[in-house]
Parts: structure tokens; C-alpha cells; sequence
């Protein structure tokens, strides 16, 4: 279900089953899970929350998952493993609604980094990396009426343009082009301008 629902790109995915097993010791074993399913679907869940949701991946999660050839819930799942090793977990009460976006861009494009890192196509990180902080200062404008200026290996016309759904296809034709951005609001709309 998770896999389906994440290519649907809703703008929030939430597990009400799981959260008030967050703040639960252990695990409560039913009929129909174990303690293992019920800590891995706690794991997962949360995991999702935290990259997903309170990282506002809504547009741009399905094309950096296509390169990593990885289902949605692979991902979650090992995701949900960096935040265990990396003291960021439910259990360390790490709270993601309670963090700033910026901190939570930061531990995703570590993430990022890694996994690509791991499916040996860490040369695409710097377009997954302008992708992802140009997405996110938007939607900081957008969240917080904050406004920014980002610095991006390649054009924000193209790093907004309908090519950006293909994140392979995006790094062999399009050139990179050093970018200063500001992110601003221009009449009550999001928009920017190459400085």
C-alpha cells in the first residue's frame, strides 16, 4: 500500500495504527502480527513521517527513487535504519513536526548521498541535491514565508521543468549552469530569479 500511495503523491501519507505505538515501550503482539511486524511497520512509518511528510518530499520523492531502482518501502525501511544508527529514531524522541525543515532537507540529502553513494550513481547527486533544496526552499515560502537565496549546479527553469520527473535522462541532456537563486514571494506567489 505504501508503494502505491507514494506514487500517487499525496501530500502527507499518515499511519494512525502505528502512532500510538510510538510512544509505547514494546510492541503488542495480535493474532495477525508479530512483535517484528509490528516494530517494522512502526519503523517504517515513522521513517515515512519524518523524510516524506515533515520533509515535504511530495514532488520530488518519485524521481530520486527512480535511479536507486527501489521500491518506496525498501526505502522507508532503510531510512528508518539511518535514523536508528544516526540517534534520530521515535525511541531517541526525535519529534519531526518539532524540527526545522531545513535540518530535516539536511539528514535527507545525507541519506541521499549514502544510498546513491551505495547503487554506485553518486554523479548524480548534485542535480538530486539542487532538486531537493530548491524544492525545499519553495516550500519553506510557501510553509513559513520564508525567503531564500540557494546556490544550484544547474538552471532553475530546468530544475522546475517537466524533464526533472527523469533524474537519468535529466543529467545526460541537460548542462549544468551555476546558479544564485532567490526564492521570493513576487504579488503573494511563490516565484524566483537568477541573481
Amino acid at each position: 500500500r505504501l508503494d502505491f500511495a507514494v506514487q500517487q503523491y499525496p501530500n502527507h501519507i499518515d499511519f494512525p495504527q502505528t502512532e500510538s505505538i510510538e510512544n509505547e515501550q514494546s510492541a503488542k503482539v495480535t493474532a495477525i502480527f508479530s512483535a517484528k511486524d509490528i516494530r517494522y511497520a512502526r519503523d517504517v512509518s515513522f521513517a515515512c513521517r519524518t523524510f516524506y511528510t515533515a520533509g515535504r518530499a511530495v514532488p520530488w520523492m518519485n524521481s530520486i527513487l527512480k535511479p536507486l531502482k527501489i521500491y518506496p518501502s525498501r526505502f522507508f525501511a532503510d531510512f528508518a535504519e539511518w535514523q536508528r544508527c544516526n540517534n534520530c529514531g521515535y525511541k531517541n524522541g526525535f519529534n519531526p513536526e518539532n524540527e526545522d525543515n531545513k535540518a530535516i532537507e539536511k539528514m535527507q540529502l545525507l541519506f541521499l548521498e549514502q544510498k546513491y553513494e551505495e547503487k554506485n550513481i553518486s554523479d548524480l547527486m548534485p542535480l538530486v541535491r539542487d532538486i531537493v533544496k530548491i524544492n525545499g526552499a519553495m516550500a519553506r515560502l510557501c510553509g513559513e514565508g520564508e525567503e531564500s537565496i540557494i546556490e544550484t549546479s544547474y538552471n532553475p527553469d530546468d530544475l522546475f521543468g517537466p524533464e526533472c520527473l527523469d533524474v537519468e535522462s535529466f543529467f545526460e541532456n541537460v548542462c549544468m549552469e551555476h546558479s544564485k537563486v532567490r526564492i521570493y514571494n513576487n504579488e503573494n506567489n511563490p516565484d524566483y530569479i537568477i541573481l
